[in-house]
């Protein structure tokens, strides 16, 4: 990510640049950031088909790992209101 940052510094409009940070960002489970650099990247280059798909492909992902979260955390207890936790 730190990489990106720096060549994002040098040519803040660098596409490759912005993707890069974006799947950065999705590593870290960032989606909100990753998806903001994708839509940056898609406004600077409107007619790049691969930018939309991974667009639409994070937004699935993002989705996917809410509801896992959802399941995994829904069903743990970690406050007892009859024990006043």
């Amino acid at each position: 990510k730190q990489s990106c940052e720096w060549a994002l510094e040098i040519d803040p409009e660098n596409i490759k640049g912005i993707f890069r940070r974006a799947k950065a960002h999705e590593g870290l489970i960032d989606y909100d950031l990753a998806a903001k650099d994708l839509k940056e990247a898609i406004r600077l280059e409107p007619q790049n088909r691969d930018l939309r798909k991974e667009y639409e492909d994070l937004k699935v992902r993002a989705k996917e790992d809410a509801k896992k979260q959802r399941e995994l955390w829904g069903s743990a207890k970690i406050f007892d209101k009859e024990r006043g936790l």
